[in-house]
């Protein structure tokens, strides 16, 4: 477990291999929550960019929330709009 504290930007917290943020984003008063769910390799990439994407269609599938792709590190996360 190891948890990254910095004077201004995200809180860091990397557990199991995997990473959350956390963020204060003053201009809408709200935190953003930022989890990595998963990688994405292999040969369905094209496949699994379009569910993804299908997700995000008008917030439908994620209430609120967006699927991203990190292409420094590989992985899938979900990142939710929490108000203040």
């Amino acid at each position: 477990r190891h948890v990254t504290w910095a004077p201004a930007g995200p809180a860091a917290l990397s557990l199991g291999g995997r990473t959350r943020l956390i963020q204060w984003i003053e201009a809408t008063h709200s935190f953003i929550v930022y989890v990595e769910v998963g990688a994405l390799g292999g040969w369905r990439n094209g496949e699994i960019c379009r569910l993804l994407l299908a997700s995000n269609f008008l917030l439908a599938d994620t209430q609120g929330g967006a699927l991203s792709y990190n292409d420094a590190t590989g992985m899938v996360g979900l990142n939710v709009p929490i108000p203040a």
